[in-house]
């Protein structure tokens, strides 16, 4: 022994000591936690790492996302939240994923949803000013992932079905088709429904 200590943070790429860093530096603090599959942050080129156990988190700060490519020119994120499968969906045109420009898309439709099911605007400035920051995660939950993986194929079928009519989608059609499929990893209910039922469980004052 030299009485050397080597610090084990020195064989780190630095994008993933940054990411530590930030990630000790936001701990304790609520904010926007998105589990991201394996495909998603390889496409997106971003550190995935475990979610503190915070006890002070509510249904609405977890969310779920993964990396649909459907052509080499058609791709999209979907957004997913494992307590009722409410799922959104961000279209990426041209294949080119700038991550962050994503998550503030994905965080402007969930804040204008929230009214749209009943949620007060003191309940969605609450919950804006809780998704001011966001971490990327690794997932945790194979039910969801399954429940992902029904609605991506749903996707896919319902584009290729108005494709042959002719017709185009919007995205609003997809998500509202999307949320009214009943799951069974939330009892065959329907999304839309359970989506509506928790917002009353988030402080509206």
């Amino acid at each position: 022994m030299n009485g050397i200590v080597t610090c084990s943070w020195l064989r780190l790429p630095q994008q993933r000591i940054f990411a530590t860093i930030q990630l000790w530096k936001n701990f304790g603090r609520t904010m926007l936690y998105i589990h991201c599959t394996g495909k998603l942050a390889k496409v997106a080129g971003i550190v995935l790492e475990p979610r503190p156990g915070q006890s002070d988190l509510l249904w609405i700060d977890l969310w779920y996302a993964n990396w649909i490519g459907f052509t080499d020119t058609e791709n999209a994120v979907l957004f997913t939240n494992p307590g009722c499968l409410y799922t959104f969906l961000i279209p990426v045109p041209g294949g080119s994923l700038r991550f962050f420009a994503v998550i503030t898309q994905f965080r402007a439709k969930l804040h204008e949803a929230l009214p749209r099911y009943g949620a007060s605007k003191a309940c969605v400035k609450h919950v804006s000013a809780r998704h001011a920051q966001y971490v990327t995660c690794k997932t945790a939950s194979r039910s969801v992932l399954g429940s992902m993986n029904e609605m991506a194929f749903s996707v896919d079928a319902y584009m290729n079905w108005e494709a042959a009519d002719n017709q185009i989608p919007s995205v609003t059609d997809i998500e509202e088709k999307l949320n009214q499929i009943p799951l069974s990893a939330i009892g065959y209910n329907f999304p839309i429904e359970r989506f509506r039922e928790l917002i009353t469980t988030l402080p509206q004052t």
